[in-house]
C-alpha cells in the first residue's frame, strides 16, 4: 500500500506542477479527496521530493491568495 500512496503522491505533484491545477481539480482528476491531495502534496512528497513538495505548496498558496483576493 505504501508504494501506491508514494506513487500517487509523485503523480499528483507532477500533475499539479505541470497543469497548475487547484486542489479540487487535482482531487477530481485522481479520484481522491482534497485531504489526500493536501497530505500527498506536503507530507508524502516531503519524504524525499523536497523540490516537488515546495513547488506544490507554492501553487497551493497562489490559489489561496487568488481566492482570498476575489472573496
Amino acid at each position: 500500500m505504501r508504494e501506491n500512496s508514494t506513487e500517487r503522491a509523485i503523480n499528483l505533484a507532477e500533475h499539479m506542477i505541470k497543469t497548475k491545477d487547484t486542489v479540487r481539480k487535482a482531487a477530481a482528476k485522481f479520484g481522491v479527496s482534497k485531504s489526500t491531495v493536501h497530505t500527498d502534496g506536503t507530507k508524502r512528497n516531503g519524504m524525499g521530493l523536497c523540490q516537488k513538495s515546495r513547488m506544490v505548496v507554492t501553487i497551493r498558496l497562489f490559489h489561496i491568495k487568488i481566492r482570498s483576493y476575489y472573496d
